[in-house]
C-alpha cells in the first residue's frame, strides 16, 4: 500500500501494530445465547489477512477514488473486517444495519449512490429480491474463510489522507437523512475522547455503538491502532442489563461507552455490582445528571467522563467527574473542556461573546467534510472560520456558554432537533414521516423532558374525517421508511392541532396534555 501521508490514514497504524501484536486477541464476538466457549474470536494477524484478502476482492470492482461501499453486516468481527478492507480497497465505508426495512436501504442506497455492498449469505437473499441486477454483493464471509495464513493485500492503489474515509447517515429535516463525509485525516486526528488510558496488554474495551455512528468508527480504530481488545456488542441488546453484566464480567472490559439512560437501567440491575474490572464509564448522547455520575462512582468505583460532539465533529469537549465538581451539583449540563478541537461560542453576527455569554457553539479543527450531494446544506453549516485562515468551522445548532473556568454549559437546541439514545434527531423528520402517510393530514412530534428517566417521542396526529387508523398501523407505516429509534412510543390521535395566539401549533399546550 502507497500513502501519502502514513499517519493520515486510519488503517496505517492498525498494519503497525498487527506486524507487533500478530497473535494478540483483537476483537472478542460474545456468544449471547450460548456457552463462553462458543465466544468468536480474531487477533490481529488473522483479522489483517482476512481485511487483505477482501481488500483484495473489493479493488476488483472500486475504479475511482472515494467510491462509496456498502456494508450490511451485523456488528462483529466480520463487519469490523469489512471496514478495514474497504479502506485498504480506497473505498468509502457506508454502514447499513441489517434488520432496516428494504424501502430505508433502497433509499439510502439511491441518495449516496452506492452500487457494491459487503454483506453475507444470510443477509444477501433480502438485498437479491430487490436489487439483483443494480448491485455488486461480496460475500465477506466466505472470502475471510479462503484466505491462507500467507495471504497479503495484492493492489497497489494510492491512499492519501484527505480522502473520504466513512460517510455516517444523520437525521435530516425532510424526512430523510444526511450522509456526514469524514476523511482519514479527520478522524484520525480527532481527539481520542474514550477517557481513561488503557493498557493494551491489560485492558479491554466494549463497542457497542450504532454501527453507522462516528463513534463506532472512532472506537474502533482507537482499539485497533493501539492494539487493545475489542469486546463487539449488538446495540439492541443494550437493554438486556443482565446479560450485558455477564459478557462484561466473562471479559473482563475495562472501559465502557452508555447513553445515560442506559447506565440508569444498568445500575439498577444486582449483577452490575460485580462488574468491578471497569475502570472507565464514558456517556454521550444525552445530558448526564450529577445523581448518575454519583451513583456510577459508588457502584461501579470507576471514573466517569462525559464527552459532547455531534456525527460532523465526533467527541469535541470531554468532562472527567469527580467529587469535588461544584457544578455538577447546580442545575446545569458542565460538558467540560474542548479537547483537540477548537470551541467557539459565537453571536447571531458571528462573533466571539464574552465568558458567561450565551451563544451557538462552533466547532474548528477535526471536523467532517460535509454532506454528500448536499452542498447548500454543507454551506450554510460548515462556513469560514472568523480568523481568516483559510479555515472551516461547523455551526453545531447548540446553544451554550463558557464558564470562568474554561469549561462548557450546554444549554440546548437552537432548532427543532434533540439527542435520544445517542442518536441526534429532527422531530421534524418524523413528522414528515407521518406525512407520507395518504390518511393522515397533520402531526406533530414532541420528546419528553430530557432529564426523564427513560425519554421517549410522542406523535399527535390529525387524520381525515371519515379515517381510524390504529397505533399499529402508524407506527408499521413509519418503520418503513424511517430507522426504528425515531418510531414514537406514543401516539395521540386529535380531531385538531391546537393553535396559539400567532396562529401556530401550541407545542407547550400539547406538551402539557391540554388538547
Amino acid at each position: 500500500m502507497k500513502t501519502s501521508d502514513v499517519n493520515g490514514i486510519l488503517t496505517s497504524a492498525f498494519e503497525a501494530c498487527a506486524r507487533h501484536r500478530a497473535d494478540a486477541i483483537a476483537i472478542i464476538e460474545p456468544n449471547l445465547s450460548g456457552s463462553p466457549g462458543s465466544d468468536r474470536q480474531l487477533t490481529f494477524g488473522a483479522l489483517k489477512r482476512s481485511a487483505d484478502a477482501l481488500a483484495t476482492e473489493l479493488a476488483k470492482y472500486i475504479h475511482r477514488p472515494e467510491t462509496i461501499v456498502g456494508i450490511c453486516l451485523p456488528n462483529g468481527i466480520d463487519f469490523a473486517m469489512a471496514m478495514v478492507a474497504v479502506m485498504k480497497a480506497g473505498g468509502v465505508c457506508l454502514a447499513i444495519t441489517p434488520d432496516q426495512p428494504i424501502d430505508r436501504v433502497a433509499s439510502i442506497l439511491c441518495q449516496t449512490a452506492c452500487s457494491i455492498i459487503v454483506s453475507d449469505d444470510a443477509i444477501r437473499p433480502k438485498l437479491d429480491e430487490v436489487y439483483r441486477d443494480s448491485l455488486t454483493i461480496i460475500d465477506a464471509t466466505a472470502i475471510a474463510e479462503r484466505c491462507a495464513p500467507s495471504t497479503r493485500c495484492r493492489h497497489n492503489r494510492s491512499l492519501h489522507c484527505d480522502q473520504l474515509a466513512v460517510v455516517c447517515l444523520t437525521s435530516g429535516t425532510s424526512g430523510d437523512f444526511k450522509a456526514v463525509m469524514h476523511s482519514h485525516r479527520s478522524l484520525a486526528l480527532r481527539p481520542r475522547t474514550g477517557g481513561l488510558a488503557l493498557d493494551p496488554k491489560a485492558d479491554r474495551l466494549f463497542l457497542a455503538s450504532p454501527l453507522d455512528s462516528v463513534i463506532f468508527v472512532g472506537e474502533l480504530f482507537r482499539a485497533l491502532s493501539g492494539g487493545l481488545s475489542i469486546v463487539m456488542y449488538p446495540p439492541n441488546r443494550l437493554v438486556d442489563v443482565a446479560v450485558l453484566a455477564c459478557v462484561i464480567m466473562r471479559h473482563r472490559v475495562s472501559s465502557i461507552r452508555f447513553v445515560p439512560a442506559l447506565l440508569r437501567l444498568f445500575l439498577e440491575t444486582p449483577q452490575s455490582r460485580q462488574c468491578n474490572t471497569l475502570r472507565s464509564v464514558v456517556c454521550s448522547g444525552e445530558s448526564l445528571p450529577p445523581d448518575l455520575v454519583a451513583a456510577a462512582r459508588r457502584r461501579l468505583g470507576a471514573i466517569v467522563y462525559s464527552v459532547y460532539g455531534t456525527s460532523e465533529t465526533g467527541g469535541t469537549t470531554i468532562k472527567e467527574h469527580v467529587e469535588t465538581d461544584s457544578e455538577d451539583v447546580a442545575d446545569i449540563v458542565n460538558i467540560g473542556k474542548p479537547s483537540l478541537n477548537t470551541v467557539s461560542v459565537i453571536n447571531r453576527h458571528g462573533d466571539p461573546v464574552a465568558i458567561g455569554e450565551t451563544g451557538e457553539i462552533v466547532v474548528a479543527g477535526a471536523i467532517a467534510r460535509g454532506y454528500l450531494n448536499r452542498p447548500g446544506m454543507t454551506a450554510a453549516a460548515f462556513v469560514p472560520d472568523s480568523a481568516g485562515t483559510g479555515g472551516r468551522r461547523y455551526r453545531t445548532g447548540d446553544s451554550g456558554r463558557f464558564l470562568a473556568n474554561g469549561d462548557l454549559v450546554f444549554l440546548g437546541r437552537n432548532d427543532n432537533q434533540i439527542q435520544l439514545y445517542g442518536h441526534r434527531i429532527e422531530l421534524d423528520a418524523i413528522a414528515a414521516g407521518l406525512l407520507t402517510h395518504p390518511d393522515i393530514l397533520n402531526a406533530v412530534v414532541l420528546a419528553s423532558d430530557s432529564r426523564a428517566v427513560q425519554r421517549s417521542l410522542k406523535a399527535f396526529i390529525v387524520t381525515a374525517d371519515d379515517v381510524r387508523l390504529s397505533v399499529d398501523a402508524v407506527k408499521s407505516h413509519l418503520r418503513h421508511c424511517l430507522p426504528d429509534v425515531m418510531v414514537p412510543a406514543h401516539i395521540v390521535f386529535l380531531e385538531a392541532l391546537p393553535l396559539n395566539a400567532a396562529g401556530k401549533v401550541d407545542r407547550r399546550a400539547l406538551a402539557a396534555g391540554v388538547v
